[in-house]
């Protein structure tokens, strides 16, 4: 797809949408996982202890279509006691998707805002002296990555064993063009970030600081790395999905809100 240039082309919906979706199934491109991906349906089981990492990313379907796709990923996170997370973005179908799944027993949504910013827009100020943000890549770099952004996240312990082992057996054509970086303060590994330049803009994802680091512009930091790499490739806009706890760092950096998504959790 071509760069999106500013954040009035009306592609830039699609190509957001894309660009995570393609993201979420990252985490299960090894032996053992599942990934599905077509046009109007992407889902992906990474065997993960933890909802995020067994998802549904894009759902467009008729009702009929939805009910056998429900029941076959249903059965696929059951046969594994796994939790999921069900992605509604502002074209998931059917139009009634959300209270299909809250009848099936996955959990009330809470919602997340999609933001976008045009790099060229962004202030790039001068470096945090002690932290030496350095890319991923060896496999031994990639575990230590998927530690600290698990820790990051807060995952539980046991789910973290699972993604660390995982993370150095990812093999896929979008895993291959994203780039991880990982955040050193004073020599200690801190904190994470990961650029996924697809669907014609740069995609931020897993920017993680370890709690006891926290609240010193680190993440700021982290998230400017991946925009200063994606603007090196060519890209024009970079986007993301906001966490509570995040969604005032982007702010302060100009993104703003462009579209929200609402997420749903399975427990098994």
């Amino acid at each position: 797809m071509e760069i999106i240039k500013t954040l009035a082309d009306k592609k830039l919906f699609k190509s957001f949408d894309n660009n995570q979706a393609l993201f979420w199934t990252t985490f299960a491109n090894h032996p053992a996982g599942r990934v599905n991906i077509s046009q109007n349906c992407v889902w992906s089981i990474a065997g993960i202890p933890f909802f995020v990492y067994n998802n549904v990313s894009r759902c467009c379907l008729t009702e009929k279509e939805f009910g056998t796709m429900l029941d076959d990923f249903m059965v696929q996170i059951s046969e594994q006691s796994l939790p999921a997370m069900w992605l509604i973005g502002h074209e998931s179908k059917p139009d009634n998707i959300k209270e299909i799944l809250i009848d099936r027993g996955w959990s009330s949504p809470t919602s997340s805002p999609g933001m976008a910013v045009e790099i060229s827009e962004v202030k790039y100020e001068s470096k945090i002296p002690e932290l030496d943000i350095q890319k991923i890549k060896m496999p031994e770099q990639q575990k230590l990555w998927s530690k600290v952004m698990n820790l990051g996240f807060e995952v539980d312990p046991e789910a973290i064993e699972f993604a660390v082992k995982i993370e150095s057996k990812l093999s896929c054509q979008h895993y291959e063009v994203q780039e991880r970086f990982l955040g050193y303060l004073n020599g200690k590994p801190v904190a994470t970030g990961l650029l996924q330049p697809e669907s014609g803009v740069a995609g931020i994802y897993c920017i993680a600081t370890l709690p006891e680091f926290r609240r010193q512009g680190i993440g700021r930091a982290m998230t400017l790395q991946a925009m200063v790499e994606g603007k090196k490739l060519g890209y024009k806009i970079a986007v993301l999905s906001a966490s509570e706890m995040g969604r005032s760092v982007y702010e302060k950096l100009g993104f703003r809100e462009f579209v929200s998504y609402e997420q749903l959790v399975w427990k098994p």
